[in-house]
């Protein structure tokens, strides 16, 4: 795994990810690293995501006074 950080950007057809990956290319710095996937919108929603157990120690609640 390589990641640090994920951007994203939603390019509505070829002509604009070919614009945006000349954009990304003309800024990126000199010892700079960038990858780069495009994906069809079948592909983008075809994606699974997985998700662990939610733990939230925040109390939701319309009352005014909770006992803790």
């Amino acid at each position: 795994m390589f990641q640090e950080s994920v951007y994203t950007k939603l390019c509505l057809n070829e002509t604009v990810v070919d614009a945006a990956m000349k954009n990304i290319k003309s800024h990126l710095p000199k010892d700079g690293f960038v990858s780069c996937l495009t994906l069809t919108e079948k592909q983008f929603a075809s994606i699974d995501c997985i998700l662990g157990e939610f733990n939230s120690d925040v109390i939701i609640s319309d009352e005014k006074i909770i006992k803790l």
